[in-house]
């Protein structure tokens, strides 16, 4: 039971990454090759860009650590150390990652401050602690 319920929710966050993914790729085609940008003409587009570009910068470290662990403890001689690099394992590690990579930019969309200008829409980091870091 709680076996299904995991393939089911991997698979759904799979299929969501696979969405936004193509939703940035045609977003870039768009902007690059016919100078149109959608981000620009709506706030909301425009927050969830930022909040999408900063957890994909996020996640690349934190996969890229994963995998080194990963490689430790498939070469360990140690049954024990062999036990933490499987499939199942790894796939928990990464969910766990993008939850919590997701967690921890969720105040972007919130505290990241639009200014209408004209018929675009103008996204800036607010005063303060994000200008400082």
């Amino acid at each position: 039971m709680l076996l299904e319920i995991s393939v089911k929710l991997t698979r759904i966050v799979l299929t969501l990454f696979m969405i936004l993914g193509t939703i940035a790729v045609l977003n870039r085609l768009l902007i690059d090759g016919y100078s149109i940008d959608i981000g620009s003409s709506s706030m909301i587009l425009c927050k969830l860009r930022v909040y999408t570009g900063y957890m994909a910068l996020a996640l690349s470290p934190y996969f890229f650590i994963l995998a080194c662990f990963d490689r430790y403890y498939f070469s360990s001689s140690l049954p024990v150390h062999r036990f933490w690099s499987s499939k199942k394992i790894a796939k928990r590690c990464i969910f766990g990652a993008i939850i919590l990579a997701a967690i921890l930019y969720v105040h972007m969309p919130i505290f990241f401050q639009t200014q209408p200008n004209g018929s675009n829409v103008i996204c800036y980091f607010p005063q303060g602690a994000y200008d400082t870091f």
